[in-house]
């Protein structure tokens, strides 16, 4: 499996399934048990397949459904067991995505960039805080993405990825900058 080009989006998919709460633990032998693996061409791609599907009607329940642990609302923390050095790098890691994010957010609005039109003034209090949060995670996906333009999320995405992200930073229902807004 490690040879399929499968292979490394099944693990990001799995680090996702992971910081959405789901446990990989139980998910992913009974997903390999299912319906077996005779026949397939490719493991790895069966897999992530099963895995997206598997993940999808979970998430569909909403019963219980915590936040998933995201860094900048996009990128899955990598959880589980590890050395010291290792937790150290991963948390610095994090800190930098999180002042850039940071950083690319004062940026467009200090500059009034185009993107940031139509996305109305900062409400006060506790909206303020989601509405500040949810523009974070469309600056760190335009950042991700190479995004440039106009529109806050660019036009069509080219990648899977990049679409479920897309669709990620309008988690928040209460927030001001809705799909709509950000199309």
């Amino acid at each position: 499996m490690i040879h399929s080009d499968a292979f490394g989006p099944l693990t990001a998919e799995l680090r996702r399934a992971e910081a959405e709460h789901h446990n990989v633990n139980r998910l992913f032998p009974a997903l390999v048990r299912a319906r077996g693996m005779d026949g397939a061409d490719d493991a790895a791609a069966v897999l992530l397949s099963r895995l997206g599907k598997a993940t999808a009607r979970e998430s569909s329940r909403g019963f219980g459904h915590k936040a998933p642990r995201l860094i900048v609302g996009l990128i899955p923390e990598a959880l589980g067991p590890t050395t010291p050095e290792m937790r150290r790098a991963l948390d610095e890691r994090r800190t930098l995505i999180e002042q850039r994010a940071r950083h690319l957010t004062e940026r467009a609005l200090t500059r009034h960039e185009a993107w940031t039109e139509g996305l109305g003034t900062e409400p006060e209090g506790t909206a303020g805080a989601v509405w500040r949060r949810q523009i974070r995670i469309v600056a760190a996906h335009r950042d991700r993405y190479g995004i440039t333009g106009p529109r806050p999320l660019g036009t069509a995405p080219a990648s899977s990825a990049e679409e479920r992200d897309a669709a990620g930073t309008d988690s928040d229902q209460e927030c001001p900058t809705s799909r709509a807004r950000l199309a």
